[in-house]
């Protein structure tokens, strides 16, 4: 019988707070869950209980934790290099609950998964990596990867008869469209990430609304710098444990991933290491609302968990 244990923990001086699933039995491997900021341990749409909560019923301890500066926690929002003092804390806490572990598996979704990555080659308690929509920037790929995609949204409202009601660049209004669009294409033209803008398009940041707090918009830029593909991929060469990513087909992150990952010769020998188990699921969005996306991707991890 699976169980839900609320924990706190400290990390220097602020108090983090997560959930523990206990299995019920003792086991060796557990799940630290890694969420996307500026998302909270529940995930969007409840995603990160649900698999948590599916993963325990598997008999495998699960722990989902917020960031200092997010949900329940104090504190101020962490940069990329700062998120291994949240992990390392999270994860003592984690063992501490549930003793009998002896190998972690580092699951992170969108911007979570940058810092599994950046965190998991320094700690030997993480023995696995699964990445799901891993958030992995290239200016110019990202740039041109949100072009194809509010085109492909303009068209088929037109295409519909909507084009009336069409706005192709989500919520904005029209001269925040006009902003958005020139300098979407000047960081296609010159490779560079343009400087920070008080709003979002609720496809550039996992969980985010439109409208972004200052600490956000902070922690956002921290993961949009001109060699963040480079750092992680060298990281990733680091990493000598088992690797799972799940791409989803309609997602802009796990888009602009595939295009990273297609210019770049050392990206495409990490994907085709013996290591790597990938599986896309095409139609799927970012926070897999359907449940039958849900579904699949637990059977996935289960039996990816299995054969570790």
């Amino acid at each position: 019988m699976t169980a839900e244990l609320p924990v706190s923990f400290l990390c220097e001086n602020d108090r983090l707070f997560g959930i523990v699933h206990l299995s019920g039995k003792p086991a060796k491997r557990g799940i630290l869950m890694i969420p996307g900021r500026p998302g909270c341990r529940e995930g969007p749409h409840r995603l990160y209980l649900e698999l948590a909560r599916a993963w325990a019923a598997g008999g495998y301890p699960v722990m989902r934790m917020d960031y200092r500066g997010c949900g329940d926690s104090e504190g101020r929002v962490p940069m990329f290099e700062e998120t291994p003092q949240e992990i390392r804390a999270a994860l003592d806490a984690f063992i501490a609950n549930a003793p009998s572990l002896k190998e972690i598996v580092a699951w992170g979704s969108c911007a979570g998964a940058a810092d599994a990555i950046g965190y998991a080659n320094t700690d030997p308690r993480i023995t696995a990596l699964g990445l799901f929509n891993p958030w992995a920037y290239s200016a110019r790929d990202q740039a041109r990867t949100r072009i194809r995609y509010h085109a492909g949204l303009y068209l088929r409202k037109i295409r519909k008869r909507d084009w009336r009601k069409s706005r192709p660049w989500g919520d904005l209004g029209f001269k925040e469209s006009i902003r958005e669009l020139c300098l979407t294409l000047r960081e296609a033209v010159g490779g560079e990430a343009g400087p920070p803008r008080m709003y979002k398009t609720r496809d550039e940041v996992d969980g985010a609304s439109s409208s972004m707090p200052s600490d956000a918009i902070r922690f956002y830029y921290a993961y949009r710098t001109p060699d963040m593909a480079r750092r992680l991929g060298d990281h990733l060469r680091w990493f000598h444990g088992k690797l799972m990513l799940v791409l989803c087909g309609e997602d802009t992150v796990a888009e602009s991933f595939r295009t990273m990952t297609n210019s770049s010769p050392e990206w495409k020998k990490i994907l085709a290491d013996y290591r790597m188990t990938w599986h896309e699921l095409p139609g799927a969005d970012h926070n897999l609302r359907r449940p039958e996306w849900r579904e699949q991707v637990i059977q996935w991890s289960l039996e990816w968990f299995a054969k570790l």
